[in-house]
């Protein structure tokens, strides 16, 4: 394999002499593949003549890389263009600088995933974070970032062919047949959709029951729990699907004949869903994307809930939740999969029908949301579930607070049982 630096000196060589080739050598090749000071500087200089749509030469290069402190390198490109006499090797050159920036960038990776677990590191969520870095280092084949229309349209094209054919679903169907009308359909891939409200309303037991719904189809999901066990979710789950009171089932030594059969029955259909439960504490989105990538044919992530994720930056709440909310969209982008994410709102939401300002330590989730649902009693004074006395429900409404691919502002009610925990529309 050619040496690093050589193919370095030779790349810049083959653009000094063929300055057109830059615009197809910038799509292997980034200023970051470069290990060798002085041909990043001259790589970047000549990338921001480009860009600047001015000449490149050498002349220009030793202009512009003076200008950013770098000592006259008129000696040094000619040296550099003397080493390719013709450019016609350019592409084995760039090919060759970028494989070699990889290696360099994954050795770091590694190197700190080293040096994190000698610090006493957790051996898994240091495995999540190396993952996720090198998997950003495979994703960054420096592109130009263009995708040409006709591209474009073969991908939809090809979409199309496997929705007709069935090998494909557009979206995934929350199991509540007016709440997919207000989203376009249900869930998409990709997506961020908050479930938002304040304590005690019903968010865990709602994204529960979208959870699964879409496992009673066939999707896989991953449920994600940061303030209860996989017992407790469990106990909510045969609530769900036998009509049963999930404290009973926890505190409670024998049961009722009829209710014991209806909890057996219900442990039989959920013992044959692919519905996986974590209840990690210290859980980071790295960590939550590695488990995600766990599951086969993975069709919803739900996490619940976010302020409760740990963060990895930030130095204020404000700055660590918004990056958290940013981590979690480029989340469900990665894993092509929509991801149902839990919210608190604010205090000053008590009792009052909620609104977007509403959301809890940052405005970025209203930004990085595809959909911002919120969730209040409006019968109740302090907008809580509360049952009447002979009552087993209550009214829960939906306001759609943000809906990138619908229209806002609707409202949608549900039949919410809190001793089960059973929502119905």
């Amino acid at each position: 394999m050619m040496d690093q630096l050589a193919a370095e000196s030779c790349l810049i060589g083959d653009i000094l002499i063929e300055p057109k080739l830059l615009c197809d050598t910038r799509k292997v090749v980034a200023p970051e593949d470069f290990a060798g000071e002085i041909t990043k500087t001259v790589y970047a200089a000549a990338c921001a003549l480009e860009d600047a749509g001015q000449p490149v030469d050498p002349v220009t290069i030793g202009q512009k890389a003076a200008l950013q402190g770098s000592p006259n390198l008129t000696r040094t490109l000619a040296e550099m263009m003397e080493l390719t006499p013709t450019a016609k090797n350019y592409l084995a050159h760039a090919q060759a600088v970028h494989r070699c920036g990889m290696s360099r960038r994954l050795r770091g990776v590694l190197s700190d995933g080293v040096d994190a677990l000698d610090r006493g590191q957790d051996p898994e969520t240091v495995c999540g974070t190396v993952q996720t870095r090198a998997q950003t280092i495979a994703a960054s084949a420096a592109s130009s970032g263009l995708v040409h229309g006709a591209d474009a349209l073969h991908d939809l094209m090809d979409f199309r062919g496997k929705l007709e054919d069935g090998q494909t679903t557009a979206m995934l169907s929350t199991g509540f047949p007016a709440l997919d009308n207000v989203l376009g359909g249900g869930l998409g891939p990709g997506w961020m959709c908050v479930l938002a409200a304040r304590p005690s309303v019903g968010k865990t037991s709602l994204a529960l029951a979208i959870a699964e719904n879409i496992a009673a189809r066939g999707g896989a999901v991953l449920f994600n729990s940061l303030e209860e066990t996989s017992l407790s979710l469990t106990a909510k789950r045969l609530g769900l699907d036998g009509y049963l009171q999930p404290t009973r089932l926890l505190n409670e030594a024998h049961l009722p004949d009829g209710e014991y059969d209806r909890m057996t029955r219900a442990a039989v259909r959920l013992a044959e869903r692919k519905v996986y439960l974590t209840s990690e504490r210290n859980m980071t989105v790295d960590r939550l994307k590695f488990l995600a990538r766990q599951v086969e044919g993975l069709s919803l992530v739900v996490v619940d809930y976010l302020q409760l994720l740990a963060p990895t930056t930030g130095r204020s709440r404000y700055e660590q939740v918004s990056a958290i909310s940013r981590e979690l969209k480029l989340a469900a982008l990665d894993l092509e999969a929509p991801l149902l994410v839990c919210c608190q709102l604010n205090r000053e939401a008590e009792g009052q029908m909620p609104k977007l300002s509403d959301l809890r330590d940052s405005g970025a989730i209203e930004q990085d949301a595809d959909n911002v649902l919120l969730l209040w009693a409006p019968d109740s004074p302090d907008g809580r579930p509360k049952l009447e006395q002979g009552q087993s429900c209550c009214r829960v409404q939906m306001l759609v607070a943000k809906n990138r691919r619908g229209p806002t502002g609707g409202k949608l009610n549900f039949s919410f049982y809190p001793q089960t925990g059973v929502f119905r529309m």
